[in-house]
């Protein structure tokens, strides 16, 4: 049931094609024959190495009825889980949060989803901390189906962290002395995507742009360094609205507002 039942049923190719009008007898068949491998495939991710599958197959007039019973079986257990990290974030917390949380330990039984995304997740946090040249030097599952067991195998080497260099802005509004009160971000500061938005969203909240683009792209970084690249899109200066209502007490009434968002290049 659940999710291992869905997973077979996305697999089935006979299921996939059951509503085919064209479908011969020989195509029915053939489908049948290699049902059981897709079965067996679909229940792999789960840890469902040995199944016992019943398949029938019986033709009624001109209908197919094919039948599958499946019982899954134990699941794998995982007898150990080495997760090494080497490289300059070694000792960075967010990367010892994930060894120290990985979610398959020893005594569970494998899933192979479960595993996927938690190494997808050392991969997203060297993108949002800046470990641009991360790599897997190991990732394995050694899977031993005659004494039925596993173990999970994983070395990262983070490299080293990229910083930020120079901030460069791109606008003709306002002077460089001013917005510069909305940077706080320095040269050699160590990279991190939460930076970068909190830039993005001290200048969006200031009123003065229309559209703030905010880069820093590590395909431009020198010895490990990535300019920030700030481009800023001016509002309109003036904005105007009107209203009109009516009260029983008041009668007809208006409203008309006029609100300027900066004056001069000094933000007033």
């Amino acid at each position: 049931d659940g999710a291992v039942r869905d997973n077979v049923l996305a697999t089935l190719t006979i299921y996939e094609e059951r509503e085919r009008s064209d479908l011969t007898a020989a195509r029915v068949r053939r489908l049948h024959a290699n049902a059981l491998e897709q079965i067996r495939s679909a229940l792999q991710p789960f840890g469902y190495y040995r199944p016992r599958i019943e398949a029938t197959l019986a033709q009624e007039g001109d209908r197919w009825h094919a039948r599958y019973e499946i019982e899954p079986g134990p699941a794998v257990p995982v007898t150990a889980v080495k997760v090494n990290v080497t490289g300059e974030g070694a000792d960075d917390p967010a990367f010892r949060a994930l060894v120290d949380n990985f979610p398959i330990a020893p005594g569970q039984t494998l899933h192979h989803g479960t595993y996927e995304e938690a190494r997808r997740r050392f991969e997203a946090v060297a993108a949002e901390r800046g470990y641009f040249d991360m790599r897997f030097t190991r990732r394995e599952i050694r899977l031993d189906l005659e004494a039925y067991r596993a173990e999970i195998l994983l070395d990262v080497d983070t490299g080293p962290r990229y910083r930020f260099g120079e901030v460069h802005i791109e606008q003709d509004l306002l002077s460089e002395e001013f917005l510069r009160r909305y940077v706080h971000l320095s040269p050699g500061q160590p990279y991190s995507t939460a930076a970068l938005l909190e830039l993005q969203t001290a200048l969006s909240s200031s009123n003065y742009f229309r559209d703030v683009q905010v880069e820093a792209d590590p395909r431009e970084a020198v010895d490990h360094t990535i300019p920030v690249r700030v481009t800023l899109t001016p509002r309109k200066r003036d904005r105007y609205s009107f209203g009109v209502g009516y009260g029983t007490d008041t009668g007809p009434r208006g409203q008309a507002s006029w609100q300027r968002f900066y004056v001069n290049e000094y933000g007033h």
